[in-house]
């Protein structure tokens, strides 16, 4: 039998992503909470805790550790009434798109925003008005669970001129407080004038 080399992932010297300071503690002992890591398509993923109340789930990638955020429904604000988003897209140049879906909207007779019960909110609008963007759904849900999306197309999206340089970050922001979707695209499947297509990170 092969010899097995096993490394360490991650331990007390390791930063917490997008916290403070360094764990201190991978044993839960909470109900919900596998006691052990767990091994997924090459991942790594782990419950963690460091100083001052930090907690979550964790996931090393690639070598990196990143947070698996939980999406709870109070982080949409209400975009029926107050609450508006901004779409944005960056390449390693800077800014390259921005559209806006305004709060408290009508798309003809009906709210372009509209409650999914208590969980989200979806965006719907044919027209496009006034940045191109025609659907988009904010979903609660647990680590890896809540689902966000945004669709837009048509003479009011005004798309960057391709092809972009890689990293890309594309960025869903609200107007209600400081909280910020992100998903980043380091590397293309296709990257041309014509045609920009990638996977997130």
């Amino acid at each position: 039998m092969a010899p097995v080399t096993l490394n360490t992932v991650a331990d007390s010297t390791l930063p917490i992503p997008g916290g403070t300071g360094t764990f201190t503690s991978f044993n839960p002992d909470l109900a919900g909470f596998p006691p052990n890591p767990c091994i997924s398509d090459g991942n790594v993923a782990f419950w963690g805790a460091g100083s001052g109340g930090q907690q979550g789930v964790y996931i090393i990638r690639q070598s990196q550790p990143l947070s698996i955020a939980t999406v709870a429904a109070s982080d949409f604000g209400s975009p029926p009434t107050t609450t508006n988003y901004l779409l944005c897209l960056y390449d390693n140049s800077g800014e390259k798109l921005s559209a806006q879906a305004p709060a408290d909207r009508m798309c003809g007779t009906t709210p372009c925003w509209k409650a999914l019960g208590t969980v989200g909110f979806k965006y719907g609008d044919t027209a496009g008005m006034p940045d191109g963007l025609t659907k988009a759904l904010l979903k609660a849900g647990g680590a890896s669970k809540g689902k966000i999306s945004v669709t837009g197309g048509g003479a009011n999206l005004h798309l960057p001129t391709l092809p972009l340089t890689t990293p890309v970050r594309v960025q869903l922001r609200q107007s209600s407080s400081s909280v910020c979707w992100e998903a980043t695209y380091s590397t293309a499947t296709t990257n041309s004038a014509g045609e920009f297509k990638a996977k997130s990170d």
